[in-house]
């Protein structure tokens, strides 16, 4: 299975990838998304409002500083 590009996709038995919404570096393959959101990879998941419905914005931990500290100056 390939990359989500930032959809929350879960299939216990299935290895999973995101991309990061900003920089789209490719996440560390894992079975669930609760790996990447751990200590281990550090990695963040955000709902974003999009036509249509949400999606999960997925953020590499380098990207997640970033965003956060612009989400802080507002």
């Amino acid at each position: 299975k390939g990359p989500t590009h930032g959809l929350l996709e879960e299939d216990e038995d299935a290895v999973t990838q995101h991309h990061c919404v900003d920089c789209n570096v490719l996440s560390p393959p894992t079975r669930t998304a609760y790996t990447l959101i751990g200590k281990a990879h550090g990695w963040r998941v955000t709902r974003e409002d999009v036509a249509g419905g949400v999606r999960m914005a997925w953020r590499c931990p380098t990207c997640w500083v970033t965003h956060r500290q612009k989400s802080l100056v507002r």
